[in-house]
């Protein structure tokens, strides 16, 4: 083949995978706005999703098909997630549990991705990924889509110092604001960045 068939094909694969990046950022973004606004709805969902997954790992440990070990793992990592459902959407991302449930998310991810590169006969692509998806990683973004921090809703965000005095304006009534969501937050911040590289846009601002 000759050079411009192979930049074409270089040109064409970049192109793609943006497309691809922005399409699971939009739909992240969906699934912040909808988080957000049905934050119970949410914390039920995840529960669901924790018994369910958890079923699974016993079912399929009792069925002879996964190794003791990495499912009593497994179902450990699990139930590191079912604090955080306490005071669901908000977490304190540096708290003791929550970096907790972050290591044993990724500890839980390598040791289900090692026994599954094992097998015999070799499993396809789309079954590692199916796998994963339910029994490692479901739960674990089902929290981070949903993730507000609770500075947020802290007095001290809405208040200044000529506020103090004002009942109404000084935080009394904070816990009525809407909380902010962690993800949505990063995605307008990079979505605002990128529209002011646009050309011609900061003449019009």
């Amino acid at each position: 083949m000759g050079f411009l068939f192979d930049a074409i094909s270089w040109i064409s694969g970049a192109v793609a995978l943006i497309m691809q990046a922005l399409s699971l950022a939009a739909g992240l973004y969906v699934l912040c706005e909808l988080a957000e606004e049905y934050a119970s709805v949410g914390r039920r969902w995840l529960n669901y999703s924790l018994v369910t997954v958890i079923s699974l790992y016993l079912l399929l440990w009792l069925d002879g098909g996964l190794p003791f070990i990495r499912v009593a793992f497994g179902i450990f990592a699990h139930l590191l997630y079912v604090p955080h459902l306490r005071n669901f959407p908000v977490i304190e991302p540096l708290s003791i549990s929550a970096i907790m449930s972050v290591v044993a998310a990724i500890v839980n991810h390598v040791v289900w991705f090692q026994f599954l590169l094992v097998q015999y006969p070799p499993l396809s692509a789309l079954s590692h990924f199916g796998f994963l998806l339910v029994f490692v990683w479901l739960v674990p973004l089902g929290f981070f889509v949903s993730l507000t921090t609770p500075d947020d809703c802290l007095p001290s965000k809405m208040a200044s110092a000529g506020m103090m005095g004002d009942p109404m304006r000084n935080g009394a009534f904070a816990n009525s604001t809407k909380q902010k969501n962690i993800l949505k937050s990063i995605i307008d911040f990079f979505v605002e960045r990128i529209m002011q590289l646009l050309p011609g846009r900061g003449k019009r601002q």
